[in-house]
């Protein structure tokens, strides 16, 4: 099958089970293994980190998703200027730096500024 036909079939699948309201259930299933973190040796439990490998299809399927709402979202102003996440290079370091140029410029100015930040979610 060339790729273009193979493109082709895939999004036509994809259509069809978003018109069904079907989501694979093998597309649900991640297969853990662990990964050593040291160099040589027989590592013991916390000397390990664990990895989710997913079905191939489903990231495409996830990725190709995010895109479209993604610009869906954007394309209606639903998303806040100022939203650090989900944005495509709207990154967590920036918005914290303009939290704090914003509260630098007040207090240059003598105006009493408050800054509460919740950054342990974006931070995972």
């Amino acid at each position: 099958m060339t790729a273009n036909r193979y493109i082709n079939c895939l999004a036509n699948c994809f259509n069809t089970w978003l018109k069904e309201y079907r989501y694979l259930d093998v597309w649900k299933l991640a297969k853990i293994i662990t990964l050593n973190k040291l160099k040589a040796g027989v590592p013991r439990c916390e000397q390990t980190r664990p990895i989710s490998l997913l079905a191939t299809h489903s990231k495409l399927f996830e990725k190709i998703m995010l895109e479209r709402i993604r610009l869906w979202a954007e394309t209606n102003s639903l998303v806040p200027i100022k939203q650090s996440g989900f944005r495509p290079g709207c990154l967590l370091p920036t918005r914290v730096l303009s939290i704090y140029q914003e509260v630098k410029n007040n207090m240059t100015v003598n105006i009493p500024a408050l800054a509460i930040c919740r950054l342990s979610k974006g931070l995972r």
